[in-house]
């Protein structure tokens, strides 16, 4: 094969590589990302509320997050997870005390003072977001069946292009 071919191969059918690309792109994303089921270790971390931010724009836009008086990380809220999150019944004054869950992995990176993703959001009074509901949405594996729809549908509409193209 050489090299005019492929060019060719590759102009004819672009959009079945962009497609694949999207599709393997992402399940390299699911397969290399940290797996939160309920053999995942969480440490438990309490501390007083200093400022927090929520910034709500279209879906995969919207961004959570919370700094506390004796951490200098950001908290933040998976995307995924915001629609489990009660930001209604969110204490809105400083000081208050909140419990965090996260996983020990993101724990050991709290003295580079990265982002730390949040699991389970619990003042003395309430649950704000439950470990329950992020863990029974992590089983769904959608981050394994989307990549894979995408490189299907890109190997179908590749077959059914060459077919036309012959």
């Amino acid at each position: 094969m050489t090299s005019k071919n492929i060019s060719i191969i590759i102009k004819n059918h672009w959009l079945e590589f962009f497609i694949g690309f999207i599709g393997i792109f992402l399940l390299v994303d699911s397969l290399t990302k940290e797996k939160i089921n309920d053999k995942t270790e969480f440490i438990e971390l309490k501390d007083n509320l200093k400022s927090y931010e929520f910034f709500d724009g279209a879906r995969g836009h919207k961004h959570y997050y919370f700094y506390c008086e004796n951490y200098c990380n950001k908290f933040q809220i998976k995307a995924d997870y915001i629609d489990f999150f009660d930001k209604n019944d969110f204490p809105k004054t400083k000081n208050v005390e909140l419990i965090f869950k996260v996983s020990k992995k993101d724990f050991k990176n709290k003295s580079n003072c990265d982002k730390i993703f949040v699991y389970n959001i619990e003042t003395k009074q309430q649950n704000l977001l439950s470990i329950s509901k992020v863990l029974e949405f992590e089983s769904k594996n959608f981050a394994i069946i989307i990549p894979t729809l995408f490189i299907l549908g890109a190997t179908i509409v590749f077959i059914i292009r060459k077919n036309k193209l012959k």
